[in-house]
């Protein structure tokens, strides 16, 4: 009687807020989100981008289980391989690869400018900044250069910059690089 097209219910979890738990506990809740996110964008075709503590709930035991399904990304293979791409770019804060790649994936304006993009990301790039805060920085100038990003890049970013956000909340430690490696 709760269910139409446009209402999405769930069953009731008891469980706790990972933000509820001792430090150790979080950090291995973060851990496994972690591993999990890491495991379904680079495999799964869907994946759960809005990985906020209120999303999250432990279990006795430390089963850790979702909520709030309506924020799904999809990969497909294709999107799979130019995500990747894009990642190993600015993993190794290349500007020109990344340029290229995401002229590739992206749909430029009548008003695009490749030279000054591949300025813009000089200059960003050279920056003492964190990936998440890269990717960031990375759509902006691609915005203001005139070059379109693709949905699925957007959604990628969502899902990152919630769970490095969740991640520190919960593990002041966290490093969003280091975890990756």
């Amino acid at each position: 009687q709760y269910v139409r097209k446009s209402v999405l219910v769930e069953s009731r979890v008891e469980g706790m807020n990972p933000t509820d738990l001792q430090p150790a506990e979080r950090k291995k809740v973060v851990e496994c989100l972690g591993r999990m996110l890491l495991q379904h964008l680079s495999a799964a075709p869907i994946y759960h981008y809005d990985l906020h503590p209120g999303n999250i709930r432990v279990l006795p035991g430390g089963r850790i289980v979702l909520l709030d399904f309506g924020h799904m990304g999809r990969l497909d293979s294709e999107q799979r391989e130019q995500a990747t791409a894009l990642f190993q770019a600015l993993r190794l804060r290349d500007p020109a690869r990344t340029v290229k790649v995401m002229e590739c994936m992206g749909e430029p304006s009548y008003s695009y400018d490749s030279s000054r993009f591949l300025q813009s990301l000089t200059e960003l790039f050279a920056q003492p900044v964190s990936s998440v805060d890269l990717m960031l920085g990375l759509t902006k100038q691609a915005g203001m250069n005139g070059l379109e990003l693709p949905g699925f890049i957007l959604e990628l970013q969502k899902a990152i910059t919630t769970f490095e956000g969740t991640a520190c909340l919960l593990d002041s430690g966290f490093n969003i690089e280091a975890s990756v490696r």
